[in-house]
């Protein structure tokens, strides 16, 4: 998503009709930071790289050697679980960009490229934006061959290059891009890294280098080249402008930093990094503050510490302690040194990376984040003294939520405490009546499912499941799925074949059960508590059986918008062969869940006074036409059923003294052929007299079926268009009615209850058994 507009609450509301806005109370909105190098995988370092031996000389390269070892334990899970935790620290910290410098292509031993898409999938799971600066490297030094340990990262020609850039643009995510990265000057022929950036040029692609971060490097490569250092060579031999970015530059000279400056050419710092290496301090301090290089942005690169503001501070301060001088990153304009080191870390490294992001301005992408203006490290701020506050005396504790894309992550509910975990109601029960009754007691209306989910991960932690929470966010907190297995399937990372699932979530309002000798009553008795109480006791069964390839799956926000299903579809890596969803179906195997169409109809008048309305045109005239044309019109049949429709809401006008200029209709479509049919007879039938928007749709769900099982189809919708599986099949089995799963008198049957817990039971026999005999 990208910004649409910037201005007044009251001009938003005249020049955006229809939308729901929501007001950061106490919170300030600043655009989000960009990472400009990275390598992720190395965060496998922590821990390992800080104990030496006396009188010992630890430097980068003994620490390369290092990494070269983490390096060869790499594995395609090995690599993503790393930088997937890389990525979601990053945004932690206000990151909402990273340029990765990527350079581990290959498992060992092959030239597959496969590692190159484990990356981009890492970032796509964290959420964060990424430009893939792959890599090129094909050489372990100068004249010197890549050594073993160096061929995870070769690169076989500069056209087979190309050809692997061309093949991953074609999988790239709407927050994914590309960029040229040469290694360094060390890995790579000047030949070569001149026709890289010649092709990167006509691409419109940026290009980023390693730049004199060693000096042995320097002194090997002037060596080689008659006197003139790396920076000497690439300013004569390249066309460098503001698509370029030098890296580190620790050794570059003021004369070359200005020649740098002069092209528009970006320099990326380091600090923590280059203090974690003993690598140095690079000469940005002799500089005028007119001479300051305006390209100035930071990387995190090793990682060891993820901290965009921690990386601020250090670029300034170590300045500070060479120069014996303070407010050495400022600008002419304005010499406030907090705004000049913000940039660093938004428009310029925006700029490194070529996006559209960086600023709050139309047509740049909605990467933001917010800092809570009620935290301690702020008390007493002021406009003037916020950004001083934040980026000198702040953790990043201060930022309360984060957006890329428009898509919002309230950081603060990302980490589960112990003190989450404990808000937790009591789930007992060793019958499927005692633990409905159990779930019933804990209210978990779509958005507050929160405590359900952590009383429902106990319940079956003391049972001996090993339970996954993954936390869902929504409008009133962090919601949680539960994804329960037996430990087997846990410590070999495999999915067992069958999963029950169900929702945790019910409409509102919350009514409290209650019992009789036939029924148990009250929300979620059959939509869907009873579900998931009739698959835990079948699942229990099993287990006495010696059955253990069974997994439980419980999401939130079925009956809203889906995104607990979606989540776990994302994120869990779950692949089963067969899933059997709990809705209440009357005990019937459903064989077609329709399909369905959401729209919004919005109309537009002109507002007058009533006693002249052919001065004015009603917004709700217009669309009484129109429902009326769609009401008459005769949808698809099918011998699975009817294409329906129903006009489920209505609102338009302000009083009845004026003529509406502006009315709505939400309608729902239950489809039986496909959406993109019935949404084309819709727009016929409307033609231009009101705007149609979509909201929703899916296609009918053709579903498997055992024979032995009354077969119907349902009207209803469920979480299985979301779950994306390619190779599942998906079975819809549950006691209990729909027609009652929303009203006030919700019930179920405590026998349907029980014959669910059997059906369940050799449900799954059936499918393992199938499964056996392929």
């Amino acid at each position: 998503g990208k910004i649409e507009f910037v201005g007044k609450r009251e001009a938003l509301d005249s020049k955006f009709t229809g939308i729901t806005s929501t007001r950061l109370k106490n919170q300030a909105l600043l655009p989000g930071m960009i990472n400009c190098h990275s390598h992720a995988f190395q965060i496998g370092l922590r821990g390992k790289v800080e104990t030496y031996k006396p009188n010992d000389t630890s430097n980068f390269w003994s620490w390369r050697e290092q990494m070269y070892e983490l390096v060869s334990t790499l594995s395609e899970k090995k690599i993503y679980d790393l930088s997937k935790q890389a990525f979601e620290e990053m945004l932690k910290a206000g990151i909402t960009s990273v340029g990765e410098f990527h350079y581990v292509h290959h498992n060992s031993n092959t030239s597959d490229y496969a590692l190159d898409r484990v990356v981009l999938k890492a970032a796509d799971d964290a959420g964060i934006r990424i430009v893939l600066l792959n890599t090129f490297y094909e050489r372990g030094g100068f004249g010197v061959p890549l050594s073993d340990r160096q061929k995870p990262f070769r690169s076989e020609s500069v056209e087979a290059y190309w050809a692997q850039m061309d093949k991953i643009r074609s999988d790239l995510s709407p927050n994914q891009s590309l960029g040229v990265a040469v290694h360094s000057v060390r890995a790579v022929e000047i030949d070569h890294i001149v026709s890289l950036h010649r092709e990167s040029k006509k691409r419109n692609l940026v290009l980023h280098m390693h730049i004199e971060e060693q000096l042995k490097e320097i002194e090997d490569y002037q060596s080689e080249m008659k006197g003139k250092g790396p920076l000497d060579v690439l300013l004569e031999k390249l066309e460098l402008d503001s698509h370029f970015t030098g890296v580190h530059c620790t050794y570059t000279t003021i004369e070359n930093l200005r020649a740098l400056s002069k092209r528009k050419s970006n320099i990326c710092i380091c600090p923590l990094t280059e203090g974690h290496l003993a690598d140095g301090i690079p000469n940005i301090g002799p500089h005028s503050i007119e001479e300051f290089p305006s390209g100035i942005c930071i990387g995190t690169d090793c990682n060891a510490r993820i901290s965009a503001l921690e990386e601020l501070r250090l670029l300034e301060y170590s300045q500070r302690m060479q120069q014996k001088r303070r407010g050495i990153v400022v600008d002419s304009s304005t010499f406030e040194t907090a705004k000049s080191l913000f940039c660093c870390a938004t428009i310029n490294g925006a700029r490194s990376l070529g996006l559209k992001a960086g600023s709050i301005e139309v047509g740049n992408y909605a990467d933001l984040f917010t800092i809570d203006l009620q935290s301690r490290t702020l008390a007493h701020f002021t406009p003037e003294t916020l950004l001083d506050l934040f980026i000198f005396s702040s953790s990043e504790n201060v930022i309360s939520s984060v957006c890329v894309g428009g898509k919002w992550k309230h950081e603060k509910e990302e980490v589960t405490t112990k003190q989450d975990l404990t808000n937790t109601n009591v789930i007992e029960g060793n019958n499927v009546e005692d633990l409905l009754l159990s779930l019933m007691n804990v209210p978990s209306t779509s958005g507050t499912e929160a405590v359900l989910g952590n009383s429902l991960r106990a319940y079956l932690e003391s049972k001996g499941w090993q339970v996954t929470l993954q936390k869902v966010d929504g409008t009133n907190g962090t919601r949680y799925n539960v994804y329960a297995q037996r430990w087997k399937y846990e410590k070999d990372g495999r999915t067992p074949s069958v999963i029950f699932n169900s929702h945790m979530d019910t409409v509102p309002p919350y009514i409290p059960p209650t019992v009789d000798d036939k029924c148990i009553r009250g929300r979620g008795a059959c939509d869907a508590k009873g579900m998931i109480a009739a698959q835990i006791i079948a699942a229990e069964a099993l287990l006495k059986e010696g059955i253990d390839e069974i997994g439980l799956l419980y999401v939130v926000s079925e009956e809203t918008d889906h995104t607990g299903m979606i989540a776990a579809s994302k994120e869990l890596g779950l692949q089963p062969k067969y899933m059997v969803v709990g809705e209440p179906t009357e005990l019937k195997m459903i064989q077609l869940q329709k399909g369905i169409l959401k729209l919004m109809l919005i109309a537009h008048g002109k507002a007058v006074h009533s006693g002249y309305p052919h001065k004015g045109k009603s917004a709700i005239d217009a669309l009484i036409e129109v429902l009326y044309d769609l009401n008459r019109e005769k949808w698809p049949t099918q011998t699975s059923g009817d294409t329906t429709l129903n006009i489920g809401m209505i609102n338009g006008g302000v009083a009845s003294n004026v003529v509406p200029e502006y009315a709505e209709a939400s309608l729902m479509f239950r489809v039986v052929t496909s959406h993109e049919e019935i949404l084309a007879k819709v727009r016929e039938i409307v033609r231009d007299r009101v705007e149609i928007k979509m909201q929703t749709a899916n296609n009918p769900v053709h579903l498997s079926t055992l024979s032995e099982f009354e077969i119907d189809t349902c009207s209803f919708n469920t979480d299985i268009p979301y779950f994306n599986c390619k190779d599942c099949k998906f079975y819809l089995y549950g006691p209990g009615s729909i027609l009652d799963a929303h009203s006030v008198g919700e019930y179920i049957y405590k026998e349907d209850l029980k014959t669910a817990v059997k059906q369940y039971q050799n449900i799954a026999k059936k499918l393992l058994q199938a499964k056996e005999n392929q």
